[in-house]
């Protein structure tokens, strides 16, 4: 087995045409009607697959691609429609769009939420010459689920289902363009802590991980932290 294990540093220019950002920085609370709550994260993307190749002799050679990159910041925005509705706007790592729509089914000392969503982001492949503009989009179903310990702590699970579709029946040679090019259906899982400072700040670290149900049996996995101000969720029910 071969192992690829890539420098970040010299593949930080490339994080700018986008990658899949999974982590919802949030609580299965929504943002009250009328306000807006607002969120500025730092973030971190890791890639595990395999790939067979075959040489001249016909031997099978299997790689394992690896790698963990820091990425630019994304933007958060919360908008309340309604009572326990929302919807948010983000612009992820300076680089892709996303938007959802989350509904607070009920609330207490647990709560619960669908936050249904659909990314879309752009990478480039080739060279200058031979280059190719390849269109993704992420459709995202998370459940959310808060574990409310205190009026100040609560912890986030969001398990679900992601499918994915790549406009080009073909991608890159490198690492990063298979890793941001993979299409199909993959489940979800991912925890956060959001930590409420007062009623108008909160952090919010999370981890989520992608498995991959195609070929390559992919495991994609995003960390970062929010920092969520604004009108945010209410927690004083509970004590």
């Amino acid at each position: 087995m071969q192992r690829l294990t890539t420098a970040p540093l010299l593949l930080i220019p490339l994080l700018l045409t986008g990658c899949p950002n999974v982590n919802t920085y949030g609580t299965a609370r929504t943002t009250p009607k009328g306000q807006i709550s607002h969120g500025i994260s730092a973030e971190g993307w890791g890639f595990n697959a395999e790939t067979e190749t075959t040489d001249s002799t016909g031997a099978t050679q299997t790689t394992d691609i690896q790698f963990f990159l820091p990425l630019p910041p994304s933007y958060h925005l919360r908008w309340g429609v309604a009572d326990q509705v929302d919807l948010g706007f983000h612009v992820n790592n300076l680089s892709s769009l996303a938007f959802d729509t989350k509904v607070n089914l009920f609330k207490g000392r647990l709560d619960l939420a669908l936050d249904p969503g659909v990314q879309w982001y752009n990478v480039k492949i080739g060279t200058n010459e031979t280059e190719t503009s390849i269109n993704v989009f992420y459709f995202h179903g998370p459940v959310l689920i808060d574990f409310n310990a205190s009026e100040a702590l609560s912890f986030v699970l969001s398990p679900g289902v992601v499918y994915s579709i790549v406009s080009a029946d073909s991608i890159g040679d490198s690492d990063f363009e298979r890793a941001t090019t993979i299409d199909g259906l993959s489940a979800r899982i991912g925890l956060g802590l959001n930590i409420r400072a007062s009623k108008k700040f909160a952090v919010h670290p999370e981890v989520t991980v992608l498995r991959s149900f195609g070929d390559t049996k992919a495991l994609t996995y995003m960390a970062g932290i929010s920092f969520n101000f604004g009108h945010l969720p209410s927690f004083d029910d509970i004590q």
